[in-house]
């Protein structure tokens, strides 16, 4: 089978500057855990196809410090890489291996897109003029990546600057080259699923908040059944202890009388129970009732 029809191994092969990284990372993450919002359809001709994952995407490379060429792990999978993503900064204007995957890339595959994600630079700068401000690299920008006397192209680019489009929008237009879909379609669709799912977010929390309120108010309740049963007892426990020293001083009154020689009638006894019943303050009235009744 001849290279020129070997199926892509990647869908994209990330090419950067060490300097980078951090972002090229985060990039990285987000370009391989995106799914496709349902519905889109590719730009072919029937416009019927659906577009896939974006993985698996070739980022790491091999320390090439003190290499006069480009390793062959990444010879091979800049081969077979579906698209190529440039990571554009001064940085990658001065690295002489992001030239080189970009000029071999553009060399071997014409056909396939180049897609430029601009983090930091000057992208109106000219990068043989004034290479520590440009964002492009040169063999992004030349007409013919071989003549770097060429004439000079201006690429369009997702720019993640934050005077620029900004990362998440910058992102979405990434996506939109490397799924040849329409960028605006993928945005409102973007949206669109972002809506749902915080729609979605705000049902669950709601659901969650109604169901703690009903805990918290059975927990109250409970409390409170707590409370009127534990105020009941000691009710019945101060009624009980009144009701026997009650008791306890009607006997002491007919003792009393006897100790003095008297007879005591038991309406003499009941006389004075009542009395002193009226004249003891009692913790509760429903106890002073009790005793009346």
């Amino acid at each position: 089978m001849t290279e020129s029809i070997a199926l892509p191994r990647y869908r994209a092969f990330i090419s950067y500057s060490h300097t980078d990284e951090a972002i090229v990372r985060r990039l990285h993450r987000r370009l391989e855990r995106y799914r496709p919002p349902r519905g889109l359809k590719t730009n072919d001709t029937d416009g019927k196809a659906r577009p896939g994952r974006i993985q698996p995407v070739f980022r790491d490379r091999d320390e090439l410090a003190g290499a006069s060429r480009l390793s062959e792990a990444i010879e091979a999978a800049l081969q077979q890489s579906a698209a190529l993503i440039v990571v554009c900064s001064p940085a990658a204007v001065a690295s002489h291996w992001v030239g080189e995957e970009v000029r071999g890339f553009r060399l071997r595959h014409p056909d396939r897109p180049v897609l430029a994600f601009v983090v930091a630079g000057d992208p109106a700068a000219d990068p043989r003029e004034r290479p520590t401000d440009a964002a492009f690299p040169l063999p992004l920008v030349l007409s013919d990546p071989a003549d770097n006397d060429s004439e000079l192209l201006e690429p369009l680019a997702a720019d993640a600057r934050v005077q620029g489009d900004g990362f998440s929008a910058a992102f979405l237009k990434l996506v939109a080259g490397l799924l040849d879909v329409g960028f605006d379609e993928l945005r409102q669709r973007d949206l669109r699923h972002r809506q749902r799912l915080w729609s979605l977010a705000i049902a669950v929390s709601l659901a969650l908040s109604a169901c703690f309120a009903f805990l918290a108010w059975q927990a109250t309740r409970a409390r409170d059944t707590a409370r009127e049963a534990q105020a009941r007892a000691e009710l019945e426990l101060t009624s009980e202890r009144q009701t026997r020293n009650f008791l306890l001083s009607v006997f002491e009154l007919a003792d009393a009388g006897k100790s003095r020689g008297n007879q005591v009638t038991v309406r003499e006894v009941l006389d004075r129970a009542v009395a002193r019943i009226d004249n003891t303050p009692y913790d509760r009235p429903a106890i002073k009732s009790r005793y009346l009744a």
